[in-house]
């Protein structure tokens, strides 16, 4: 119940990065939260990033009153999407990418 605690404590700044600017909501910021908490991001050059669960979660939360006006009021909905590892691994594939694993 540890990450349900730690989700509970962040509510409020999910919410307030979800809020509208200038009529439209956005994805990043409220994946950009999320990516704090345990499972929900990776650690990448220091910084953490989004990862699979805060896109899950992000892209469920669009249907909600979380992000008012739902989908089609999210401006980054087209052009921002964090990626799992299976993403990650598809792509590379994709595009002949070849990394090495440690």
């Amino acid at each position: 119940f540890q990450l349900i605690d730690k989700l509970w404590q962040d509510c409020y700044n999910i919410l307030s990065a979800a809020l509208p600017r200038a009529g439209q909501t956005e994805l990043q910021g409220v994946c950009e939260i999320l990516a704090e908490l345990p499972f929900f991001g990776n650690s990448e050059d220091g910084l953490r990033v989004p990862g699979f669960f805060a896109k899950e979660l992000v892209q469920d939360l669009m249907d909600t009153p979380v992000f008012k006006g739902g989908r089609q009021c999210v401006k980054d909905r087209h052009s921002y999407c964090p990626a799992g590892p299976g993403a990650l691994e598809g792509l590379r594939l994709i595009c002949g990418c070849r990394v090495h694993k440690r």
